[in-house]
């Protein structure tokens, strides 16, 4: 059996963060970990403390709770778990603390990842109870649906939509993939600089399978980045022009290059749009 390490990163709701975890330990696949980075020190999180109290012996030993010191953000948080992940991890899962596995998830997961011998799994979300499918996809008999992220998904735009994912713990660490170190707000930034430097070393397999559960919040990062007042067009601009920096000067990648020309191009239409 496979470990799956399931990294968390939670600021406020202690409530939607339990309806998490339960969503791990209900799982048949039980070679896990849960590893929870507590963002929101100031924040009153009793409910979760007494939650994790009552838990059973078996499943104690495999929850790791760490609470920053100070507000630090989402990626900080991810990248801390991915710093702890036990030596004995073999795939990586990111749960945001307001999405929640469906059952049997992760063991759908494993075995899919094991039948095609792939080392980066996409599969679908639903939102609300409402799917989130990763549309527009072109299936054919060479690819078998294989996708390079960078120019599939993000360039020509062949696969879209939201996604979960699970990862080659191995892969993470021989290559040391990280999230981004100079934006720690926005959704979108989160992802797609991870995912590039992920896809670097693997194209991605996508099943048509929901695993995941959403519930959007108003003041979630994904909707703060929507919203039209100036000062938070700017400073999602700003998010913008650093995540993307950063990875323009990793490395000799030509249509990475070309995705962050595109990026900024977007990021300044929004801007003044």
């Amino acid at each position: 059996m496979k470990k799956v390490s399931i990294i968390i990163p939670a600021y406020k709701r202690p409530k939607e963060l339990i309806r998490a975890a339960e969503s791990v330990l209900t799982q048949k696949h039980k070679d896990w970990e849960i590893i929870i980075i507590n963002d929101s020190p100031d924040f009153d999180f009793t409910e979760f403390d007494i939650f994790l109290q009552n838990l059973s012996g078996e499943y104690k030993p495999k929850i790791k709770y760490f609470i920053n010191t100070k507000n630090m953000g989402a990626n900080y948080s991810r990248n801390f778990g991915l710093d702890n992940l036990s030596k004995n991890s073999d795939f990586v899962f990111f749960l945001d603390h307001d999405d929640w596995l469906k059952e049997n998830s992760l063991a759908d997961q494993v075995s899919i990842i094991q039948r095609e011998k792939c080392d980066w799994l996409l599969t679908l979300n639903k939102s609300n109870g409402i799917e989130l499918g990763i549309d527009s996809i072109k299936i054919t008999d060479q690819d078998k649906r294989y996708y390079n992220y960078l120019i599939d998904y993000l360039i020509k735009r062949k696969i879209r939509g939201d996604y979960a994912q699970l990862l080659k713990t191995d892969l993470i660490k021989k290559h040391n993939i990280y999230y981004s170190k100079k934006v720690n707000s926005g959704q979108t930034l989160e992802e797609w600089v991870f995912s590039i430097r992920y896809s670097r070393y693997s194209k991605c397999f996508v099943e048509n399978i929901v695993t995941l559960e959403k519930e959007y919040q108003q003041d979630s990062l994904t909707n703060l980045a929507k919203n039209k007042k100036f000062k938070n067009k700017l400073n999602n601009f700003k998010n913008i022009f650093f995540a993307s920096s950063e990875i323009f000067f990793e490395g000799v990648y030509p249509m990475e290059k070309v995705y962050i020309f595109i990026k900024i191009l977007r990021g300044i239409q929004k801007l003044i749009f």
